[in-house]
């Protein structure tokens, strides 16, 4: 790193942090599409631009290099610390920006966050090695989501290991209805649960009174389970979960989500007289659903002209959620607590996978007292390694998540030792080494979607977790490395 650093003129869009600030910024890339932009000057005063997109799998910031790994073996930036001069961020931090300078050549290196165009997510979708919620709204997922990081920060739900399909756009029933059948076609390493709202009586139908449906291959859905303060008027969405005060608090420019039931359902108008009047409102709609166009009708037209004049002045659904997010205002003492029973059904499904996945390894080669081999398919296997283990172990590896492995053989050359740390414990595991073993072994480092899972007990011999250990080509070369010391 330049021993003048950052004292270069910053961009006039963005701002200099200090490396410490950037590197924060680099790692929560993770499991996010970045675009790169590349701008090089040589003293030649010729410029040369470069531009990269891909979703980064990993990021490590070492002594003297960065490096940004994506999902595919082929997308990798490796950016060198020695001549870094600069680096800025933006307002969002969303985008980073590094310079650096070697002589009198220049490399600007531009760094941001995007979102790809949604046939491209629900490509990246298919491939997803993560437990993965996929709802149907563009704002579903940011409810939810806040609300299992505000549970989470009680001390709740922290053994709940799920990610959101994040877009921004609207799905719709049918259309979520046709992805789920779609990803249930194939094998899925982790859970993909879809989420429906429950507005539509078409949609409620295929599920009658079940709490979820199995569909198989790793693939369920269910309907938004009711809140007790709903139980009288089941069909809702997501903002129901607040209450309906909650749900017509006003931003600070006075506007508010409506209900139906706020309207007469003949005339439009608001029922308390004034000259607001729900588009969106007949008599078929449910009182309890949240009306999107409402217009201010001061010079009394007919309301059949209110399409093509006025302003909607309803607050509209995205507004309403960023502002509970980001607890705007009168926003940020909504409550949360409803959502507890959407957390505790998906927890009912996730234990419903380990079932499941246990049931499948019941039925794959024994190669140890605990280890077996499920084979896939002819390329694809998965090494299932059982432990047990204390629940206070058991918890560090599932808040945490990441964990330190070294792989040796042991002194009478007849195991495989897999010594396993945590934030707190270390365990070992031992594999009997056999022709089985080996030959695994050897088909993960030509193809590291072959897959080794820990498949955690408890005292009370439970199935409680499965973690997946050794990923990628790096995992496969510790294990050769190990056999190929005998």
């Amino acid at each position: 790193m330049k021993s003048n650093y950052n004292a270069l003129t910053s961009d006039i869009r963005l701002y200099k942090i200090p490396f410490t600030e950037a590197k924060e910024i680099l790692y929560s890339f993770k499991e996010q599409w970045i675009y790169i932009k590349f701008i090089y000057i040589n003293s030649s005063e010729n410029d040369n631009a470069i531009y990269s997109k891909f979703k980064v799998r990993n990021v490590s910031v070492e002594e003297h290099r960065i490096y940004i790994y994506g999902y595919d073996d082929e997308d990798r930036l490796i950016i060198d610390l020695e001549n870094l001069a600069q680096t800025e961020t933006s307002n969002d931090k969303d985008e980073l920006l590094l310079i650096n300078i070697k002589g009198s050549d220049f490399l600007e290196i531009s760094i941001k966050k995007y979102n790809p165009i949604f046939s491209v997510r629900l490509n990246n979708l298919l491939d997803s090695q993560k437990n993965i919620v996929v709802t149907e709204g563009k704002t579903d997922w940011k409810h939810i989501k806040f609300a299992l990081k505000s549970l989470q920060e009680r001390g709740m739900f922290n053994d709940l290991d799920i990610q959101f399909f994040e877009f921004e756009y609207t799905i719709g029933n049918n259309k979520l209805r046709t992805i789920r059948d779609y990803h249930a076609l194939f094998k899925n390493v982790k859970p993909k649960i879809f989420v429906f709202d429950r507005d539509d009586p078409k949609i409620n139908r295929e599920f009658s009174n079940q709490e979820f449906i199995y569909h198989g291959n790793n693939v369920y859905s269910f309907l938004l389970p009711v809140p007790k303060h709903r139980k009288d008027t089941p069909l809702i969405s997501i903002e129901h979960y607040y209450s309906d005060e909650e749900i017509q608090t006003k931003d600070n420019n006075g506007r508010r989500l409506y209900l139906a039931s706020e309207f007469d359902t003949i005339t439009k108008q608001h029922k308390d007289g004034s000259s607001l009047y729900g588009l969106d409102v007949n008599k078929k709609t449910y009182p309890i659903h949240i009306v999107d166009d409402v217009r201010l009708n001061l010079a009394k037209v007919k309301v059949s002209e209110l399409f093509k004049e006025g302003k909607n002045i309803a607050l509209s659904k995205s507004a309403f959620s960023e502002f509970i997010v980001r607890k705007k205002g009168d926003f940020r003492n909504t409550s949360i607590e409803a959502f507890n029973i959407i957390f505790l059904l998906i927890e009912k499904i996730m234990s419903h996978s380990l079932s499941q996945q246990l049931l499948n390894m019941e039925h794959s080669k024994k190669i140890s007292d605990n280890a077996f081999i499920l084979n896939e398919d002819d390329d694809l296997n998965i090494l299932g390694i059982h432990v047990f283990l204390a629940e206070d172990t058991i918890k560090d590896i599932a808040t945490n998540k990441l964990l330190w492995i070294v792989v040796n053989v042991s002194d009478n050359k007849r195991e495989l030792i897999f010594q396993i740390q945590t934030n707190t414990y270390v365990f070992n595991v031992n594999i009997v080494i056999s022709n089985d073993l080996i030959d695994f072994i050897y088909k993960k480092d030509s193809n590291h979607f072959n897959r080794i899972e820990l498949f955690i007990f408890n005292n009370s011999s439970e199935l409680v977790l499965i973690k997946e250990i050794l990923t990628g080509d790096i995992g496969a070369t510790i294990l050769k490395r190990a056999i190929e010391s005998l």
